[in-house]
């Protein structure tokens, strides 16, 4: 039932996207960045260790901002792809935990324009994670995580001009409100999940009080040529309670990468000089 609840509100977010769209005139301004991270993190997950682990983080990601051709371009989508390697130590630096994690997160947003040059972007969003953090401790050395979610996302953006060099300062901010997560009952090997097929209890309704994400994300563009040198910074919060087992992920990370400005016309793409981007 409540896998059946999450589809149908996924189906109703994504709805707007699938109807017959007014083809603008105008060109379509499309946004592609591409960027490594790095920074510090720290974990823990009761399923393996009762020990927090601090450490140090990288990953890479990918982030596509393009202006529908809805109402003038007053909608966006946001797509972003992300993938985490975090390797953490405990106090005593003698036990180590690994966690790899892959993010996919689907904006659909309002633009709104306000008198001083700010871009506010308001709308819901769908993310996915999923990954595993391994010890290689005991009879349970690894523990799977895996979560969908639906919540709201904004975006805001302005264009700062130091004499003739624009600088693009955008902020991206994601909280989700319920969803579904898999969590094992308390003491339960994976051998008797997949193997014995013992999965009662394995996926759970979420909301923030139990499945808590909150994602933030702000980045400098300094145009060079036809693209962007983007330097930032990434916050993520992650924190799941379900049968008497805690897992708390936090991470923040600084952000280095290139980002590519495009215009669409019609089906063919073209690069749009940095004065003339309109998304901005």
């Amino acid at each position: 039932m409540t896998l059946r609840i999450l589809i149908i509100l996924t189906l109703t977010l994504l709805l707007p996207s699938s109807l017959k769209a007014e083809e603008s005139k105008g060109v379509r301004p499309v946004m592609a960045s591409y960027y490594l991270k790095t920074g510090g993190g720290q974990i823990i997950d009761t399923y393996l260790s009762i020990i927090p682990y601090k450490g140090f983080e990288i990953g890479a990601g990918f982030e596509n901002i393009r202006a529908s051709r809805f109402r003038e371009h007053k909608w966006a989508t946001r797509h972003l792809l992300e993938t985490e390697f975090l390797r953490a130590l405990n106090s005593r630096k003698n036990s180590q935990m690994l966690s790899y994690m892959f993010n996919y997160e689907f904006d659909y947003l309002r633009r709104y324009t306000l008198p001083c040059g700010l871009r506010l972007f308001v709308g819901g969003n769908l993310v996915a994670d999923a990954g595993t953090t391994y010890t290689g401790l005991g009879n349970n050395p690894a523990a799977a995580k895996a979560t969908i979610d639906l919540g709201i996302a904004a975006m805001a953006m302005y264009r700062l001009q130091i004499k003739n060099y624009p600088i693009t300062i955008k902020d991206n901010l994601s909280f989700p409100l319920i969803g579904a997560f898999m969590c094992p009952q308390f003491g339960a090997s994976y051998y008797e999940m997949f193997y014995l097929g013992n999965r009662e209890g394995l996926v759970h309704f979420g909301y923030p009080g139990n499945n808590l994400y909150i994602s933030n994300m702000l980045t400098l563009d300094f145009p060079v040529k036809r693209r962007s040198i983007r330097i930032g910074y990434e916050c993520k919060f992650r924190s799941m309670h379900q049968n008497h087992l805690v897992y708390k992920n936090f991470a923040h990370e600084f952000i280095f990468g290139v980002a590519i400005n495009k215009v669409i016309v019609g089906a063919k793409e073209k690069q749009l000089k940095q004065e003339i981007i309109t998304l901005y």
